[in-house]
């Protein structure tokens, strides 16, 4: 998986979502687990217990809502 096109992450109790630009995939590991093989990125950022996102896909910040791609 190229990291580079990574919108941004979603934990889902034992599972994650990534969502990219090609769809969503659901991954068996834990939030904690990929955000350390992430650390090396510095363009990654956990904003939530169950959110990771990709700096440079963030179009829009409002209050406590952050919009990548029309997603919030």
């Amino acid at each position: 998986m190229d990291l580079t096109k990574i919108w941004f992450v979603e934990g889902a109790k034992d599972y994650i979502k990534v969502w990219t630009d090609t769809g969503r995939v659901v991954i068996h590991s834990t939030m904690k687990n990929f955000e350390e093989q992430l650390s090396p990125f510095t363009n990654f950022i956990r904003v939530h217990k169950s959110y990771i996102v990709n700096l440079e896909y963030i179009q829009e910040i409002e209050s406590n809502s952050i919009k990548i791609h029309d997603q919030f």
